[in-house]
């Protein structure tokens, strides 16, 4: 027999949800002794504060930035094996225990006379929409948004320009007559002059780097000393920031002063922007002592978790400007929260006030949306976002993948659209995309064959991988990673037969490798470490310098005018903790772009979310293949992610 914890009067209650986090194995230790802690330093034993602190914890700990009541009222937490049950009140009587007496320091408990511009000084928050976090959640989510209202509601005069300035900056960018779909690309320029924010989002392929070389070209027009910080959440996004902004540059129809000023911008990591100080755990910009900056450009800002993304806004002066460029619909931050997917979901996209509607309408003859007053006051935030659908990157015989992304991005949530999804995408096999039902068999069939394609021009293997990269020169080392950019196995989690582990043992058998350590092993880097210069997400490879030595070669910028790589080397013991990098996960994947993509639904079905598929099918630049089932496809495609946070509501000023 079951036994029931929670329908008794308060202070039985109070011993029975004490009784139930620590010993039912519902709650873990840390969720215990942080409830212990705020009951502790409560003035009254209150009931349902122990408990709200304990599910706040493990909200927190499965990458939400808040619990909210609303989610868990009237529910049934069950005990590990079942036996023990806790039945958790209506979200009006989980409100009025909390509400009944003062709970500082423990918890703050805010009403609607309460004013959300100071930070409450207590453990817990409970805020008016019942999202319960612990204080710094609470002040990270707070910071955030007031940053953003500040400076999306601050409205910039639009400069002049002349006719047919934004089309002629680059040659990218058409005009309606040759075009008749509207080009968003432009408008995101207009917006950015328009406020001091803008949010920029699109898939692989849609032009955001290139909206951000023209941005600035256009910006330093203006302003010729504007101080311009670059930055992304790894070293590798901001490698290839970095090298994305030089290319475009080099193609701008600007004053050549503003191209070198565009061509001398280093993206940096956000630790490294800020200045991480590894004694104090601490950044040394802070609100306090902030950067001296005029403009930030962030690039995959998706895969910033809320602490970072709110202290890098607060390490701003408030005269900055800030441009915010990423996918909201791939996967979000490995910790807590999902920012950029919360940012816009605050706004309508693509549209803009009467005086950037008239503007824009001059410059490229394309009309957009002008909402009332009334959507601008209620959702600040809607024109300062831009979305961009089309893909120029997918050439016309790599449609297909460009099609599966579009699918994946429009999906509503509902299961049956799901299953029609996955049945058009399945149905797409061919060419450029294939899917196969796996197997163990039917996957090494394919790899042995993927091992001897030919990938490059001239003639080389993924097999011929150890040869170049033992060669000891240049340009064989230069094909080498040619080859590593052209293929990449992903998979959604570390182990069993189809995790990254396995599959990175798999190719390195399959190449005759005697073991992790050979010339054409490719590694990739976990951690930062600022003493060797090597960074979370770096991609080298095992090879052989010029003595026969074997070495680790790390790409580098650019060592002369002809834009060639460079390569950094390092010996095997002097990295930090690697992978090998046959097969990475799809989380590590973030950022980067292979010719082929081969994604194993498989192995983690417990991680395969809809933003999962995404993330790996659009990291695919000319052929996507997939193993797994009709019917796997279909549950990812119909489990969005989704983590708790009122970021949305305070942007558009609910809260």
């Amino acid at each position: 027999m079951r036994q029931c914890c929670g329908k008794d009067l308060p202070m039985n209650k109070l011993k029975m949800e004490l009784d139930f986090i620590k010993n039912s194995g519902f709650f873990d230790d840390t969720s215990q002794v942080i409830a212990d802690l705020i009951m502790r330093n409560a003035p009254v034993q209150s009931p349902m504060l122990a408990i709200t602190t304990a599910l706040t914890v493990k909200s927190l700990q499965e990458n939400h930035v808040c619990m909210q009541i609303k989610e868990f009222a009237g529910k049934k937490l069950e005990s590990a094996n079942g036996a023990v049950y806790f039945q958790l009140p209506d979200y009006e009587q989980w409100r009025k225990y909390l509400l009944q007496s003062d709970l500082h320091p423990a918890a703050t408990v805010l009403s609607d006379a309460d004013s959300e511009d100071v930070v409450p000084e207590s453990l817990l928050v409970i805020d008016r929409a019942g999202g319960c976090y612990l204080q710094r959640q609470w002040a990270y989510e707070h910071s955030i948004a007031v940053n953003l209202l500040k400076r999306a509601e601050e409205k910039l005069p639009l400069p002049h320009m002349e006719a047919g300035k934004l089309h002629n900056m680059i040659s990218f960018f058409p005009t309606g007559d040759e075009h008749p779909e509207t080009d968003f690309q432009q408008l995101a320029l207009l917006a950015a002059m328009r406020s001091k924010l803008l949010v920029l989002s699109g898939g692989p392929g849609t032009g955001k780097t290139t909206v951000a070389a023209v941005l600035l070209a256009l910006k330093l027009e203006q302003e010729p000393d504007l101080r311009i910080f670059s930055a992304a959440p790894t070293a590798k996004a901001a490698v290839t920031l970095t090298s994305s902004l030089q290319e475009n540059a080099r193609l701008l129809n600007t004053d050549e002063t503003v191209r070198q000023k565009i061509l001398q911008i280093e993206t940096k990591t956000i630790h490294r922007l800020l200045n991480f100080q590894h004694k104090s755990n601490e950044f040394k910009y802070n609100a306090e002592n902030p950067l001296i900056c005029d403009l930030l450009l962030l690039d995959e800002c998706s895969m910033i978790p809320q602490n970072i993304m709110a202290q890098l806004l607060e390490a701003l002066p408030a005269s900055a400007g800030v441009i915010l460029l990423g996918d909201r619909h791939q996967l979000s931050s490995v910790e807590a929260g999902s920012v950029l997917a919360d940012i816009c979901s605050a706004a309508i996209p693509n549209c803009g006030d009467a005086e950037l509607v008239e503007l824009f309408a001059r410059q490229t003859s394309w009309q957009i949306n002008c909402p009332d007053k009334a959507v601008f006051d209620a959702m600040p935030l809607t024109g300062s976002l831009v979305e961009l659908t089309e893909n120029h990157r997918f050439a016309a015989s790599a449609s297909k993948l460009g099609v599966i992304a579009g699918l994946i991005r429009n999906l509503s949530g509902q299961a049956e659209e799901s299953v029609q999804a996955a049945d058009t995408i399945t149905e797409l096999s061919g060419n450029e995309f294939e899917f196969h039902t796996l197997s163990e068999k039917s996957l090494k069939d394919f790899l042995r064959a993927a091992m001897n394609q030919v990938r490059l021009p001239g003639g080389e293997k993924l097999a011929d991988l150890p040869r170049l990269a033992a060669a000891g020169n240049r340009e064989s080392l230069d094909r080498a990673f040619r080859l590593l950019n052209s293929f990449m196995l992903l998979s959604p989690g570390r182990q069993g037969k189809f995790g990254f582990e396995r599959l990175n043992e798999l190719l390195i058998e399959m190449l005759q490798l005697p073991d992790g350590n050979a010339a054409g092993v490719p590694l990739l880097i976990l951690k930062n470490d600022y003493r060797v210069g090597l960074f979370n997400g770096d991609i080298g490879l095992i090879g052989c310098d010029e003595s026969g030595a074997k070495r680790v070669f790390f790409p580098a910028a650019a060592d002369d005018d002809t834009a060639r790589t460079a390569y950094r080397s390092y010996a095997i013991e002097e990295l930090p903790d690697y992978n090998y990098a046959f097969a990475m996960s799809v989380h590590k994947s973030q950022g980067c772009g292979f010719d082929e993509v081969v994604f194993v639904l498989a192995g983690a079905e417990q991680l395969l979310t809809r933003e999962m598929v995404y993330t790996a099918m659009t990291r695919a630049r000319k052929k996507l293949c997939c193993f797994g089932s009709k019917a796997t496809l279909a549950e990812a495609l119909a489990k969005p992610t989704r983590r708790m946070s009122n970021l949305s509501s305070r942007l558009q000023k609910d809260l």
